[in-house]
Order: C-alpha cells, then structure tokens, then sequence
C-alpha cells in the first residue's frame, strides 16, 4: 500500500498518512490527492449505487488494458469458472 501511495502523493502529504494516521475529511482527502472525486449521496446505499455505475461506463475501456496470449482463454470465461469452482465448495 505504501508504494501505490508514494507513486501518488507529494511527500508532506505521504508522511501524514503514514506516520500521524490522520483521519481525513471528504474535502480534504480531495485536495491532497487521495480520493479522485466527491460525491453528494444520502448514506452507503447511494454511494454505492453510484459507484457501480461508474464501473459500468468504465468497464468496456477495462478490456483495452488487458492482453492475453492467442492461447488463452477469453477473461470472461476465466472469471465464470473460478465463480463456479468458489460456489461448488
């Protein structure tokens, strides 16, 4: 965690987190750089609804990102079959 977080926060702001376990507020945690946005919802029920939707305009560019040899099988398949494998225990 701390090397995703060095690679993205200046210095002042890394050493806060890290060394003060600083509780951040919505608005500050945007203007240091560790949230990309925030959003106005009514409790986690809305929140989450956004944030699915969100992934749902995001997902197609998802694929672009991802390569995989001519041998392999597609991601989709991949993902279904260690779904089916995690509810057949």
């Amino acid at each position: 965690m701390a090397a995703v977080l060095s690679a993205r926060l200046p210095e002042p702001t890394l050493r806060k987190v890290l060394l003060t376990g600083h509780r951040y507020t919505a608005q500050e945690a945007l203007k240091e750089g560790l949230v990309d946005e925030v959003i106005e919802a009514e409790g986690s029920e809305g929140t989450i609804a956004y944030a699915v939707e969100k992934a749902k305009a995001m997902s197609p560019l998802a694929a672009t990102g991802v390569r995989l040899p001519s041998s392999s099988r597609s991601l989709d398949e991949s993902a279904l079959n260690r779904t089916r494998r995690g509810a057949a225990r």
